[in-house]
């Protein structure tokens, strides 16, 4: 497998970044194979290749992240998982040296006048990394309210 370029080094080249969509493991392979530098994981090709139904929320986080997990499994490339604007939701998915998988779903909710709630989930493996993960997402919440609050 190929050297993993970040998010931030793909994104100064200022150029745009094709993404094909992986929709398995072997598919995600083959997207690294051909030379592309990062790819995507959508809910319609996951869902579709996976569970042979429609990304109309039939199946649950936990069964996608296991999918998602199966795909970065197979490549060592960045991959944008999903986006739903409708939702204001932003599904992510994170590899490193010390998280071996780290799966999550951020999600905007109104929450009444003026407010609203931020549902935040995460899947982390290996489990004793998750005391980390959670004091981050503590530090990320919190900038992220005093940032909307101004």
């Amino acid at each position: 497998m190929q050297t993993k370029p970040t998010w931030k080094e793909l994104l100064a080249r200022g150029e745009p970044l094709l993404l094909p969509c992986a929709y398995d493991a072997l598919s995600a392979r083959l997207i690294e194979r051909a030379g592309f530098v990062a790819y995507a994981v959508g809910g319609y090709a996951l869902v579709g290749a996976r569970h042979a139904l429609p990304d109309i929320g039939l199946v649950g986080f936990g069964e996608m992240s296991a999918g998602i997990r199966d795909i970065m499994a197979a490549s060592n490339l960045p991959v944008l998982v999903d986006c739903d604007d409708a939702r204001q939701r932003l599904v992510y998915a994170v590899t490193s040296e010390r998280v071996r998988q780290h799966s999550a779903s951020v999600q905007v909710i109104a929450d009444g006048d003026g407010h609203c709630r931020l549902v935040w989930t995460v899947d982390v493996l290996p489990h004793d990394i998750a005391p980390h993960i959670n004091a981050q997402m503590d530090l990320a919440a919190a900038a992220m309210r005093r940032a909307f609050s101004a």
